[in-house]
């Protein structure tokens, strides 16, 4: 698949000053790269650039077309490695495409690096775009935390790496995401909030599937309204031992009898979330069987 982004046809050799980022993005203009190779060859003599494109080429979330290359800036917060990064989440069997030291990288010290995913399908919906951003914040604190699409990236006068030369499902990537952003939070407490105060659908990334599967917006006022439904069920006391006799799932999610795929644990967690005491049960057991030798 080529992939389109945005590009500063300037090369730098140094993070620019303050001053000039007015400058880098009014001469940005669409390109195209095919390979993570070429990316990282580009990006490694200085070219700044942003995974997605944008009507006339103008760098704002209004503007916003699509993204097929997501990036995940390490500034220096929490001493985090670029070998512990794609540690994080290869435990969960998603390898990123690339990294990138940036500018002020220090190997020495404080590390500061790019993280690069290549998505096999692009995201066309910028709200979509922040759900993703969000979840990637949930499994890396550390990380600069700017959702914002219209966000642009430097390039580097180092040499980056090549992690993985495929693309990387999206739909795996965010069953991924979500799965763990579910097992780590008691969901109902805060039940995903924008800054709006408007509660979004009854699972973390539904924006992105409703992007990709073309779902209405009289489809998602559906879904906000499930929302509220959904709240009496946390009241209720859960037989979990009739639960499991009934849900050959639950069953085998309760006692180990085999590693489940993420799309089941996800499915799992998001029904949890919504019962009472559920986000415990689910923590509880998998922290059980990770015990395991």
């Amino acid at each position: 698949m080529v992939h389109q982004l945005t590009a500063d046809p300037v090369r730098l050799t140094a993070k620019p000053e303050p001053t000039q980022i007015a400058l880098i993005k009014k001469r940005m203009q669409r390109a195209t790269v095919q390979t993570v190779r070429d990316f990282i060859e580009d990006i490694g003599v200085g070219i700044s650039w942003s995974g997605g494109i944008f009507k006339n080429d103008h760098l704002k979330n209004k503007n916003f077309i699509q993204a097929s290359i997501v990036a995940l800036d390490f500034d220096g917060e929490g001493a985090l490695t670029p070998q512990q990064a794609i540690d994080r989440i290869q435990k969960y069997q998603i390898t990123p495409s690339c990294w990138y030291p940036s500018f002020s990288d220090d190997p020495q010290g404080t590390r500061k690096f790019r993280l690069v995913f290549f998505l096999d399908r692009p995201i066309k919906d910028q709200n979509a775009y922040s759900t993703l951003m969000t979840l990637f914040f949930e499994l890396y604190p550390e990380v600069d935390r700017l959702k914002d699409a219209a966000r642009f990236c430097y390039g580097t006068n180092s040499e980056g790496v090549v992690l993985n030369p495929d693309e990387i499902p999206l739909d795996d990537l965010v069953t991924v995401l979500r799965t763990h952003a579910i097992s780590k939070a008691p969901l109902h407490k805060n039940r995903h909030k924008t800054k709006g105060g408007k509660a979004l659908q009854a699972s973390f990334a539904d924006c992105v599937y409703n992007n990709s599967i073309n779902s209405k917006h009289s489809e998602r006022k559906v879904m906000k309204q499930r929302y509220g439904r959904l709240k009496k069920n946390m009241k209720k006391n859960v037989d979990w031992d009739k639960l499991a006799s009934r849900v050959k799932v639950f069953d085998q999610f309760l006692n180990g009898d085999e590693r489940l795929r993420y799309s089941q644990l996800e499915g799992i967690a998001t029904n949890l979330a919504w019962m009472k005491s559920g986000s415990r049960v689910y923590k509880d057991t998998l922290e059980k069987f990770n015990k395991k030798p």
